[in-house]
């Protein structure tokens, strides 16, 4: 939620929350009918993800790779 809220704070800042909130519209209208798929044979996915921190000052990040 942290995560979150330091977003929404970046983006009005940054005049992106208005575009943001169009994405995730869109992102929620297509989850009903989106499924994630394994990569074909040979190929890898990879997911990441990453975290800022304001009052340290400090990011994080994660990746996972899947195959087939």
């Amino acid at each position: 939620m942290q995560a979150a809220q330091l977003w929404q704070q970046w983006a009005m800042i940054k005049g992106l929350l208005e575009e943001q909130q169009q994405l995730e519209l869109q992102q929620t209208a297509g989850r009903s009918t989106q499924q994630w798929q394994q990569p074909p044979s040979g190929y890898l996915k990879c997911n990441v993800d990453a975290s800022f921190y304001n009052t340290t000052e400090a990011s994080g990040w994660g990746w996972c790779l899947r195959d087939h």
